[in-house]
């Protein structure tokens, strides 16, 4: 997945960003009973890398009954004054060897509140705990005694139980820092403890993964990390909490540490996950990370920014299916959680963070494989690449311009694991391809094997398998359309992310070998495609619950021959509307370029779909202006007064000799304008120009999907209509968890032509989708036929979702009472009395009975008598295969405008009725059995 961070304004623009209107502070969690052994040098040289990596100060986490804290705390103190610019506080940890009394917490904290690296906060001495709930009742003598500013982590309190003491405390600091299960971390927990304790300052945890096997305290499991870190940084950019905790510095038990390794701090049983493994890599790009958050703001503690470009990445050595997880599990069992297979958890992906100063190309390579290529924009890049079966050295580069800037090789991915098992967090790596200090010299460049680059796109963040919570749709869904813009990468995107969650592709080609509990997906034209899980328990005959869109939008494309003749000194472009496009709203926007480009491979001769997006602003197609009178006034003739400029040239003027055209006659791009093929040429790597077969391109309004309104709660994006409901479709399948309708087929479809009629092979009116369920049906019968598949239709439910009319508060007349559907409230029923929508009484109420059973809100939509209806793939589908169906919709304002509008909440409100849908479809289809 790519996400281009908010540092990258930072980077580009070079203007300061907002700051928090209250003091931000990030400090690394340190275990004092790790540094024992350490000297006052090892000390000074730990904070000061930590200053360099922007950290403010460390929390000191300080057990009962060491005999050596007092030294320990001690040289800390002593080490900080002395570098200087950075602070201590003390974590008075209740959990390790017992509770400490409150007598001696008072003395502690009043005999280092006065030193000058002591923390203060509101003028106060910051103190925190490590848990010691159950002596919550000793902290409001101990800050009278010492006037602290008190920020706890008795997170198993719970936001009700935590009441009890909210005159006690100042603040509150989680160690909810990792998913539980084969989740990404979301906001949840943070948002649910900010919402509990308003007015108090929160202590958001951050902690790159987590890894522990000591048996002699009987710890051996492991929580997802992955890309945790990266994640949880965007997060925090995001909520603003007073602080971020980094869970840790020094925890090399349970290998979250970012900090050097002092061999010595050790505990016994970890050396063999440690030793060998350094994390300082995490280090790398964390003041970028840290000044985002602080909204651009560098710390009173910090060194200057580098921006140097750097990449750094890790994976996991050893597939998720080899060798022995030897006694690991995902989940610890002794908190309550469900224990599971850790290759469940720890994703077989090479993860990849690219720091670049302009745009750039990251390449990953996996052994002798095809390397994959990732567009990377000034700022920060987040990639995940699957292994897809692959194995070998990871070789991980970033090049410009055709040239690599820096480079580095991982280990080896291999099936073959040490002693038959596979430790999971010591077969991990953490690298850096910039300098690094720890590293010595960088390592041997990896072979050039431009120009034939794979170009990818932006997939979506995966989804959560948990209660859905709205807000955490709103950003990855306008990343998703800003990062794919036309259907190719967008259908490019979701394919991509359905393979990191497990999904195996089938072409459509081949003969399919299906499985109970499978996940798959097949693809048509690379423009429309079907995803389908199968149910456990599913027989022949049973279900199917189905979610189905499209994923065209209007948009302009380039004419087969688009190179047009000079006309006053201006370079245009030969356009054709797709749909309703070129319409009023294309004036003077600024439009990028992107699709498709078929090459053919000179020693191979096959031929290559790549993927090709010009974000940039590069044509514009510009009105007249109103002094001229009628003219300016339309109506426009789409032929001739709207074709786009895309750049000058006078050349006539000067009567220059007309140039050799460099391109051989009767290929394909002596079709094109010369300047658009040499671009495009040099954004995939091609260098030699009759390789290139043709091209499906389009252009596009280049501004980014975005948050607005005066407090954020409305998404501003171009291709709305029908991505909304795609992407939320999509979300939903992927949240909804394998033991729920278990007897059923859980399916997505998205599909091209929509707005043309859909009367082409990946539109809805194909045999695409039927198809698909024949093919499953007959995976599973023994004794397949007609019949079989009769019934599985009629078993079946097809919820049809396209966008609709959201209320305008500036022409309420045209809507009809009562069926006005507004933003930020939840999916709207489509009905429609002529049958332009599928929906009748009985489907009606089955979506109504979802709604009840997930906690979704319904609205309704019908046009008013005197106003004419658009249509969708509801009817057309559903009379043609012959299942129920209902048509919903997101709703949404300005729906064919270049640009439109949503609700903040919108896109996950769609994700939580259709993850209702499919949670429920069993349950709720026995309701119904009569119909």
């Amino acid at each position: 997945m790519l996400f281009a961070f908010l540092i990258s304004l930072l980077l580009l623009v070079g203007a300061p960003a907002v700051a928090a209107t209250v003091p931000q502070h990030v400090f690394a969690h340190f275990i004092v009973g790790n540094a024992d052994a350490m000297n006052s040098t090892q000390w000074e040289s730990d904070i000061t890398e930590a200053r360099a990596a922007h950290i403010d100060g460390f929390a000191l986490n300080i057990a009962m009954n060491c005999d050596y804290n007092d030294a320990v705390l001690e040289k800390a103190y002593a080490a900080a004054e002395k570098v200087g610019n950075f602070t201590l506080f003390l974590s008075f940890d209740y959990e390790s060897d017992g509770a400490w009394p409150a007598d001696q917490v008072i003395s502690t904290i009043n005999e280092y509140k006065s030193r000058t690296a002591q923390h203060y906060y509101q003028g106060k001495p910051l103190v925190s705990t490590f848990a010691g709930s159950a002596n919550a009742g000793d902290w409001s003598s101990i800050k009278s005694a010492t006037g602290c500013f008190f920020v706890p982590s008795w997170t198993d309190l719970g936001q009700t139980g935590i009441q009890e003491y909210v005159d006690t405390i100042d603040g509150f600091f989680s160690w909810d820092a990792w998913p539980v299960g084969a989740t990404n971390k979301t906001t949840v927990s943070d948002v649910a403890w900010m919402d509990a304790l308003p007015g108090k300052a929160y202590m958001m945890p951050i902690s790159p993964w987590f890894y522990t096997n000591l048996p002699q305290w009987s710890k051996n499991w492991l929580w997802r990390g992955d890309d945790l870190w990266h994640t949880r940084w965007e997060q925090a950019a995001e909520l603003q909490p007073a602080f971020v905790e980094i869970i840790t510095w020094n925890d090399y038990g349970e290998a979250h540490y970012i900090g050097p390794i002092h061999e010595a701090g050790l505990p016994t049983g970890s050396a063999s996950y440690v030793m060998g493994n350094p994390h300082d890599a995490w280090r790398t790009l964390l003041p970028h990370y840290i000044d985002a958050y602080r909204g651009g703001v560098n710390g009173s503690n910090s060194t200057s920014l580098s921006y140097d470009d750097k990449v750094v990445y890790w994976y996991h050595v050893n597939p998720s299916d080899a060798g022995s997880a030897n006694g690991t599990t995902g989940n610890n069992p002794s908190m309550g959680e469900t224990a599971m297979n850790p290759g469940l958890l720890a994703q077989d992906m090479v993860f990849v963070t690219a720091l670049v100063n302009s745009t750039s190309q990251v390449y990953v390579q996996i052994g002798s494989s095809e390397p994959t290529v990732l567009q990377a924009t000034g700022g920060l890049n987040q990639y995940s690449v699957p292994f897809n079966g692959q194995t070998g050295a990871v070789q991980v580069s970033i090049r410009r311009n055709g040239k690599q800037v820096v480079s580095a090789t991982g280990r080896e991915i291999t099936e073959e694991c040490e002693d038959g098992n596979k430790t999971v967090m010591g077969f991990r790596e953490a690298a850096m391809a910039y300098r690094p200090s720890s590293y010595g010299q960088l390592p041997d460049p990896v072979q050039d094997y431009s120009p034939k680059p794979t170009a990818t796109a932006t997939a979506p963040r995966p989804a959560t398998s948990t209660a859905v919570n709205p807000e955490d749709y709103s950003k990855p869904y306008c990343d998703f359309m800003t990062n794919n813009p036309t259907i190719f990468h967008a259908v490019d995107g979701f394919t991509k992310q359905l393979e990191s969650q497990g999904y195996k592709r089938l072409p459509e080609r081949e003969a399919w070998k299906l499985e109970r509990g499978g996940k798959y997906y097949t693809s048509r034209n690379a423009s429309a495609f079907i995803a389908f899980s199968i149910g456990s328990d599913y027989q022949s005959g049973n279900g199917m619950a189905i979610v189905a869109g499209h994923i065209d939008a209007l948009t302009a494309k380039l004419k087969p021959v688009s190179k047009l003749p000079t006309k006053a000194g201006y370079v245009q472009l030969g356009v054709a509307p797709y749909a309703g496009a070129l319409n009023e709203t294309w004036w003077d926007r600024d439009l990028a370029i992107g699709g498709r480009v078929l090459v053919r491979d000179p020693s191979s001769g096959k031929v290559e779909s790549k993927l090709v997006k010009l974000d940039w602003p590069i044509a514009r197609i510009p009105t007249l202006a109103p002094h001229f009178g009628a003219p300016s006034q339309g109506p426009f003739n789409k032929e001739t007064q709207m074709v786009p400029i895309v750049g000058v040239d006078n050349s006539d003027l000067f009567k220059q000799a007309t140039t050799a055209s460099p391109f051989e006659a009767g290929t394909f791009a002596a079709t094109q304008p010369e300047k658009l093929v040499k671009v495009i040429s040099s954004e995939l790597g091609i260098t030699d120009y009759r390789t290139i077969l043709n091209w499906e391109l389009e252009l596009y309004d280049s501004q980014p999907a975005q948050l607005g309104g005066l407090e954020k709660d409305l998404i501003f994006a171009g291709r709305i209509d029908d991505k909304l409901c795609c992407f939320a479709a999509q979300e939903a399948l992927l949240a909804s968890p394998d033991n729920t309708s278990p007897g059923s087929v859980k399916m997505v479809g998205m599909f091209d032509d929509e707005e043309i009629g859909s009367l082409l092979r990946q539109g809805a009116r194909s045999n695409f989708m039927s198809s698909v369920m024949e093919r499953i049906t007959e995976a599973f019968a023994p004794n397949y036929g007609p019949n079989v598949l009769a019934q599985t239709v009629a078993n079946s439910f097809f919820v049809s979702s396209d966008v609709i009319h959201a209320v305008n508060p500036n022409f309420l007349n045209v809507y009809l009472e009562n069926h006005a559907p507004r933003l930020n409230v939840g999916v709207a029923v489509s009905t429609d009395s002529n049958g332009h929508m599928t929906t009748d009484s009985v489907s009606h109420a089955f979506i109504k009975r979802v709604a009840d059973r997930c906690g979704s809100t319904l609205q309704v939509f019908q046009i008013r008598n005197d106003s004419r209806s658009g249509g969708t793939i509801g009817p057309m589908t559903s009379s043609r295969i012959g299942m129920r169906a209902i048509d919903v919709g997101i709703p949404q304002l300005s729906m064919h405008s270049i640009r439109a509008t949503t609700g903040k909440l919108d896109p996950g409100l769609g994700v939580q009725l259709f993850k209702g849908f499919f949670d429920h479809f069993e349950a709720v289809d026995k309701e119904f059995a009569d119909f």
